[in-house]
């Protein structure tokens, strides 16, 4: 994905962005998977601060019914910018999520 989004003081940014996951189902109500997406911000102008962001992890899903799954991820995060260095994060993440079945 490729846009162009204002900045919070206006300035014009090019945003590159890709990611990919695989998952493995190890049995009919669990899976396990693995993220990777990479990030890159610049000033279409060319000068200013340009921010790269890769980002990968595991996750678990647990399903609870058969709309309902429960998922617990890890990331880990390194970034790079010009004038914040270079600089590492971790995320765990836990989520509920519920498939609604719109009606017609």
């Amino acid at each position: 994905n490729q846009s162009v989004q204002p900045s919070s003081d206006g300035d014009l940014n090019l945003f590159t962005r890709f990611g990919g996951g695989v998952s493995y189902s190890v049995n009919e109500l669990q899976r396990l998977g693995f993220d990777m997406s990479y990030v890159r911000r610049a000033e279409i102008s060319g000068g200013g601060d340009v921010l790269q962001v890769l980002s990968l992890g595991p996750s678990y899903s647990f399903s609870l019914t058969e709309a309902t799954d429960l998922r617990i991820g890890y990331q880990f995060r390194v970034g790079d910018s010009d004038s914040e260095g270079f600089r590492t994060a971790h995320r765990v993440t836990l989520s509920l999520a519920h498939a609604l079945t719109l009606l017609p």
